[in-house]
């Protein structure tokens, strides 16, 4: 019977090499007992953002994660980057690194005296092909009743463009009365102060247009 080790050893080989990013050793560039790694002074997801998709890229369809190594200096500027797994597109690859060092910006590593010293840090960039909530111009239009308690009821919608999300979508036809739920627990009256029963028809349009 093969040992426990074996068979671990033997189900890893087995998984495609793009699907393990090779790892340089830390040790390389800080010593074996630190306070602390490099710390991304910001957000370090907004340093590559969609914005930053070529356009060939985006109409091709492109995505993928790009995992990156970067080495960072005990003032804390980027000394080093590597990638260390391609997400399979060159062209999107190649902006890893240029805009890293264009953008990020570290706090340095700490030994455990608390001394700056070099370090690494490592993190992917992940590659999606997203839009607007809103592509184009959408209409929702939905209708429920406000009975004399303020309760709302009978819930329907009358209209959903077709540019309207699919989630979103899903969510109106899946629950109507959740776009009136901020009316519910007021009545309307009538010209005596009587609590009446009303319908109401919500009309939300999002218009879409070019900035001149």
């Amino acid at each position: 019977m093969a040992s426990a080790q074996v068979v671990a050893d033997e189900a890893r080989d087995r998984i495609p090499p793009r699907a393990i990013p090779t790892r340089a050793d830390p040790d390389r560039y800080s010593s074996k007992s630190k306070q602390r790694d490099p710390v991304p002074i910001w957000n370090d997801g907004e340093w590559i953002t969609d914005a930053d998709i070529p356009a060939s890229s985006w109409i091709a369809g492109h995505v993928g994660e790009t995992f990156y190594q970067l080495r960072i200096t005990a003032d804390g500027e980027i000394a080093e980057c590597t990638i260390e797994a391609a997400s399979g597109h060159s062209a999107l690859d190649g902006l890893v690194c240029p805009l890293l060092k264009e953008r990020a910006q570290f706090k340095p590593a700490l030994d455990a005296e608390g001394v700056a010293e070099a370090g690494v840090y490592q993190s992917k960039v992940e590659w999606r092909k997203r839009e607007p909530e809103f592509a184009a111009d959408a209409v929702v239009r939905t209708r429920y009743e406000l009975d004399e308690r303020g309760r709302i009821q009978n819930c329907t919608v009358l209209e959903i463009s077709e540019h309207v999300p699919t989630e979103m979508r899903r969510n109106i036809h899946k629950n109507p009365c959740r776009m009136s739920s901020r009316y519910e627990g007021i009545p309307y009256r009538d010209e005596t102060g009587k609590p009446v029963r009303k319908a109401v028809t919500l009309t939300y349009r999002m218009e879409v247009d070019p900035v001149e």
